[in-house]
């Protein structure tokens, strides 16, 4: 096809066993104006005898003449594309729905300034991420952040990106985080949509990108790597900075927590010289010295003492609240909670809390010293009713995080402008 509507992008290697339910699952889409380009990186079993098995002239399809890596095949696959749209699908996914082009590009063209589509997926036949409604995000820091979270934005398969972007952001860098590095640049310059239906699986394999990093515990090391990489970084502030890595760091703690409760020692070790060697931004934190603790951290697991005498120091030591409260509450605040009392102080805004259990009595508990600033404790009631101009809003019920976040964001609201989920980890 000269001109298609969307190139389907099919990076592949070793994939002979899953790439024809694939190629399947695009070929029956009841939108057809699309090629499918698979570019093969040099696979040595039956992969391109099923890819040429199927008769459909709007397969293309091309073999590396030996390994270039991953992400480099992902690049040529973006060079060879001719469409307007970019749709990545890995080889060992599948399209679970027959519509699922007909609607990502129903919402491309309902937000023509969006420049990456997302939708819904899932992990096998129970793990669903999606959102409560179809969402259109704004360009810009407050979206990178979400970024860092991998359920924000999916993998790769869930994306379908405006072609003309690629000027701006360039092709993924030659790396194992490419992908990462990525769509952060995307969610950076562009807008962003997401849909909420569920249209893709993935196959979780232990020898694919998927099953690999979960395997290493490679999710919160390969972001870091990405944070190195960002054009844009020099734009950002310090605590800009720290409010990236702060996600990346109670991810890696929880973990940390984990193996140290069970006596496995030699996984916390890893997960705290992840956060000493490749945080770049581990001297960013406002009033901490992050560095210290794990290193103190550190010698505690080394010279092997119990669980229980770790946990109890990480519970009462005074270089980092963050994590003496994670310890201590068994939850991850939202690091930009830390800093919201100077915030408030500059806009003269008073806090609304908006949830009344668990949450809501926690927050009091580890944030004493924003009791007075706090002008309101209220169930959530329509967006209409609340006072934006007076007040920060702090979300702190299962609702508000699941649900009157996106409400907020689809209203135009920024996170961290205009309000906060209580916890981190989201």
């Amino acid at each position: 096809m000269e001109n298609p509507m969307i190139s389907v992008c099919i990076p592949t290697y070793n994939r002979a066993m899953h790439i024809g339910d694939t190629l399947n699952s695009i070929l029956k889409q009841t939108f057809g104006d699309f090629e499918i380009i698979v570019i093969d990186n040099h696979s040595d079993d039956d992969t391109e005898e099923i890819i040429t098995s199927f008769q459909d002239n709007r397969i293309r399809f091309l073999r590396n003449d030996w390994n270039v890596g991953a992400a480099r095949n992902a690049n040529r696959c973006m060079m060879e594309f001719k469409g307007k749209y970019i749709k990545f699908l890995h080889s060992d996914d599948v399209f679970i729905a027959d519509d699922a082009l007909q609607k990502m590009y129903h919402a491309a063209s309902k937000h023509p300034q969006a420049a990456l589509i997302t939708c819904g997926y899932r992990f096998g036949e129970s793990h669903v991420l999606t959102v409560p409604f179809d969402l259109l995000r704004p360009k810009g820091f407050s979206t990178v952040r979400q970024a860092m979270n991998i359920h924000s934005f999916g993998l790769p398969s869930e994306w379908m990106i405006r072609g003309d972007a690629l000027s701006y952001t360039g092709l993924s860098i030659d790396s194992p985080i490419g992908d990462v590095d990525l769509v952060m640049k995307l969610v950076y310059y562009f807008d962003s949509c997401a849909v909420s239906d569920l249209l893709v699986e993935h196959r979780f394999y232990g020898d694919n990108d998927t099953g690999a990093a979960a395997k290493m515990n490679g999710w919160e090391f390969m972001r870091f790597r990405a944070l190195r990489e960002l054009p844009f970084s020099d734009q950002l502030s310090g605590g800009m900075k720290a409010i990236l890595s702060s996600f990346l760091h109670m991810s890696l703690m929880s973990k940390i927590k984990d193996a140290i409760l069970n006596e496995n020692y030699h996984l916390a070790i890893q997960g705290i010289l992840d956060l000493l060697k490749t945080d770049p931004h581990l001297h960013e934190f406002k009033g901490e010295d992050r560095e210290r603790v794990l290193q103190l951290l550190l010698d505690r697991l080394i010279y092997r003492k119990t669980p229980g005498e770790i946990i109890d120091y990480m519970g009462r030591q005074h270089f980092s609240k963050p994590y003496r409260d994670f310890f201590e509450y068994g939850l991850a605040f939202n690091y930009q909670i830390y800093q919201l009392a100077d915030k408030l102080k500059l806009s003269g805004k008073k806090i609304c809390v908006i949830g009344t259990g668990r949450l809501m009595e926690m927050f009091l508990k580890a944030f004493p010293g924003l009791k007075d600033r706090i002008d309101s404790i209220v169930e959530f009631s329509h967006l209409l009713t609340l006072d934006f101009s007076k007040n920060f809003f702090i979300l702190a019920s299962d609702s508000a995080l699941c649900t009157h976040r996106y409400e907020m964001i689809r209203a135009g609201l920024i996170e961290g402008e205009h309000f906060l989920p209580i916890l981190e980890l989201i």
